[in-house]
C-alpha cells in the first residue's frame, strides 16, 4: 500500500509538469487559431495533436503501472510482461482524437484549453486534501454506519419478535446487513455533500468538488463491477443495465466537473481582483 502511494504521489508530480507544459501549448494554439487565414487553422490543430500526444504518453504509462501495482498488491498477480504497450496507447489515443477532428474547423473549439481545464481542475482538488481531516471523516463515516448499523436491528425489534428477528438476521446476515449499510451510507452521503450550505463561494466549491469525488467514486465503482461482473456469468440484460447505470454515472461526473470549474474561475476571478 505504501508502494501505491508513492506511485499516486509521484503521478501527481508529473501531472503538475504536463500540466505547465500544456500551458505553454494552448497559448500556441490560441495564437494559431486567433489568426484568420486557413493556415493557421491547421497548424493550430497540430499543436491540439501534439496535446493527444503527450495525454498518451502520460496516460500509457501511468494506468499500466497503477494496474499492474493492483493486481500485484491486491491479487499477487506477477505475469504482467507489457509487450502491448502500443494498444493502450492506441485506445487512449483514438478517443481523444474523435472530438478535434469533428471540431476541426471549428476555430472557437480549443482542444488543449478542455484539457488544461481538467488538469487544473485535478490540481485544485488535490491542493484541497486534508490528510488529518480526510482521516478524521473516514473514522466518523465508520463509527456513524457502525453505530446505526446497530441502532437499527434494536429499533426493529419494536416492531418484530426479537427471536424472530435474530432468526431472520442468521438466515439472511449477509444481504440485511449490506441493505442496512446501504441505506445509512446513503444517508450520510445526503447530510454530508447534498445538503451542505452553498452562500459564500467557499462553501459552493465545497460542495461541486464533493459531488465531483461522488460520482468519480461511483463512476469508478460501477466500472469495477462490470469488470467483475466480465469476469463470471454475464447475461445480455445485466450488460445493458450495467451499460446504462455507467451512462448516468458518467454524465453526472461530468455535470459536476462543469459545475467544478465555473466555480473554479469564480475563485481565480476573485484572487485576481485582490492580487
Amino acid at each position: 500500500m505504501k508502494h501505491c502511494k508513492l506511485l499516486i504521489d509521484w503521478s501527481f508530480l508529473e501531472m503538475e509538469f504536463f500540466y505547465h507544459l500544456l500551458e505553454e501549448l494552448e497559448d500556441k494554439e490560441r495564437s494559431w487559431l486567433d489568426k484568420q487565414s486557413k493556415l493557421s487553422l491547421h497548424f493550430g490543430r497540430l499543436v491540439s495533436v501534439a496535446c493527444i500526444f503527450l495525454l498518451t504518453y502520460l496516460f500509457t504509462f501511468v494506468i499500466p503501472l497503477i494496474f499492474g501495482t493492483i493486481l500485484v498488491q491486491f491479487y499477487n498477480y506477477t505475469d504482467s510482461n507489457y509487450d502491448y504497450l502500443w494498444a493502450i496507447a492506441l485506445l487512449i489515443a483514438m478517443p481523444l482524437s474523435i472530438p478535434l477532428f469533428t471540431n476541426w474547423m471549428d476555430r472557437r473549439y480549443c482542444f488543449s484549453s478542455i484539457v488544461v481545464d481538467l488538469f487544473e481542475t485535478i490540481i485544485f482538488v488535490r491542493a484541497s486534501f486534508r490528510p488529518v481531516k480526510s482521516y478524521f471523516e473516514i473514522v466518523g463515516f465508520i463509527f456513524y454506519i457502525t453505530l446505526n448499523t446497530s441502532l437499527t436491528f434494536y429499533a426493529a425489534a419494536n416492531f418484530v419478535n426479537e427471536q424472530k428477528l435474530i432468526n431472520y438476521v442468521e438466515a439472511h446476515e449477509t444481504p440485511t446487513i449490506l441493505v442496512i449499510l446501504a441505506i445509512h451510507t446513503l444517508i450520510y452521503v445526503i447530510l454530508r455533500i447534498l445538503l451542505l450550505p452553498i452562500k459564500s463561494i467557499e462553501q459552493r466549491y465545497t460542495k461541486c468538488m464533493r459531488e465531483f469525488l461522488l460520482w468519480f467514486i461511483v463512476l469508478l465503482i460501477g466500472f469495477s463491477y462490470m469488470i467483475h461482473k466480465l469476469m463470471n456469468s454475464f447475461s445480455t440484460i445485466d450488460m445493458f443495465y450495467l451499460l446504462g447505470a455507467l451512462l448516468v454515472a458518467f454524465v453526472r461526473f461530468i455535470t459536476s466537473y462543469k459545475d467544478l470549474r465555473k466555480i473554479i474561475v469564480e475563485l481565480k476571478e476573485t484572487a485576481s481582483v485582490f492580487m
